[in-house]
């Protein structure tokens, strides 16, 4: 009896000593099992945001975590299709996602704010504007900030990635001599307040994913595009397209890398400040990127017949008519984000601020309007 009774003893001992020492690991979250994470984006894999960030970023993780992390990339659709990377991350068929939160205006209608246009900036004065956007503490509705807004409520997590170069409106050949020469040309708008200038100016726009617009010129289905040149090369448009319109700034394209809130939850902490703290370590590494891209895609395209014209070299009819409708994009978005029901006003107030704090200006009279 005494023989069994201690026989019971060292067998709860035991077992109890192996409860304890697994609920102490996880409780540490010293797990160091190794996470291998996969990564999807519809861009390919000489994009300037793949390329200049993206990489960097990754290989940055496994050095802080030991490679305890890896990655697992998927670029040019090869695993999630245009507009369904939020889905993927959300249903388990990725853990990351490089996210263009324009192409979802339902789940994210506060952050086109990046492409309205600029009178003076570039990619620098962009992508720390759109960092700064989404570390704000500042309340837009609801006492939320804007990333609670836009990406808390969502049930993501998300880390800014830079935007892209300025956009600049382009064409397969057609020249802006004349107020007449812009109205009527069928031209691809990346956002809704592309459609707005657009609009402004008589052009016909449609909405196309970046992935699809090269087969649209070249076909002839769309005239031109807003696009940064500095981008031309991640879709091969350097080879399309003709007349290009410089000196005036068309907004920025902004990106995140995204994750589920659910699956960022489930990653020790130490493997969450190495995402960060690496992101930190790169984000200027991307913006610089873009500068050394530009010039050598400028000189491509004039070797190709491409043509750059400065917008202070318009005609002053044309200049004028751009500098209007640009200044109205900026209007009749804040309104049309009123009337959907969204803190319009309080949104591009803040980005107006961010972009002037970082030495950025935009159109004449905007700034009047929006008090």
């Amino acid at each position: 009896m005494l023989k069994n009774k201690k026989t019971w003893v060292v067998l709860f001992c035991g077992l109890f000593i192996i409860l304890i020492s697994g609920c102490t690991s996880t409780t540490n979250g010293d797990n160091q099992d190794e996470i291998e994470l996969q990564v999807v984006t519809v861009l390919n894999s000489q994009h300037s945001i793949w390329e200049g960030t993206m990489e960097p970023w990754m290989e940055k993780v496994e050095d802080l975590t030991d490679n305890r992390v890896t990655f697992e990339t998927f670029t040019s659709e090869e695993l999630v299709d245009v507009d369904e990377e939020v889905s993927a991350l959300k249903n388990g068929t990725a853990d990351i996602a490089i996210i263009h939160p324009t192409y979802y205006p339902d789940q994210f209608p506060l952050m086109e704010v990046p492409m309205l246009p600029l009178t003076d900036g570039d990619v620098e004065t962009a992508s720390q504007a759109w960092r700064d956007m989404l570390d704000s503490d500042e309340e837009i509705d609801n006492g939320k900030t804007f990333y609670e807004l836009q990406v808390d409520d969502n049930d993501l997590f998300a880390l800014p990635l830079t935007t892209t170069w300025e956009y600049s409106l382009s064409t397969t050949g057609q020249e802006f001599n004349t107020v007449d020469d812009i109205e009527g040309l069928s031209v691809r708008s990346p956002s809704s307040i592309h459609e707005i200038i657009g609009r402004e100016l008589g052009l016909n726009t449609t909405s196309i994913a970046g992935s699809e617009v090269y087969e649209a010129l070249s076909r002839g289905t769309v005239d031109g595009t807003f696009n940064g040149v500095a981008d031309w090369s991640g879709w091969n448009y350097q080879d399309v397209l003709r007349y290009t319109l410089t000196g005036i700034d068309f907004g920025y394209f902004p990106f995140m890398i995204g994750m589920s809130k659910e699956r960022w939850n489930e990653l020790p902490e130490d493997i969450q400040n190495a995402m960060i703290e690496a992101h930190d370590e790169v984000y200027e590494e991307g913006i610089q990127e873009w500068f050394a891209r530009v010039d050598p895609i400028i000189e491509d395209n004039e070797e190709q017949g491409g043509k750059f014209e400065n917008f202070e070299d318009l005609n002053p009819e044309v200049q004028e008519k751009l500098e209007e409708d640009t200044k109205e994009g900026w209007i009749e978005y804040t309104k049309k984000l009123e009337e959907d029901g969204e803190p319009g006003k309080k949104v591009v107030k803040l980005w107006l601020e961010l972009i002037k704090k970082h030495g950025g200006k935009v159109p004449e009279g905007v700034t009047e309007e929006l008090e």
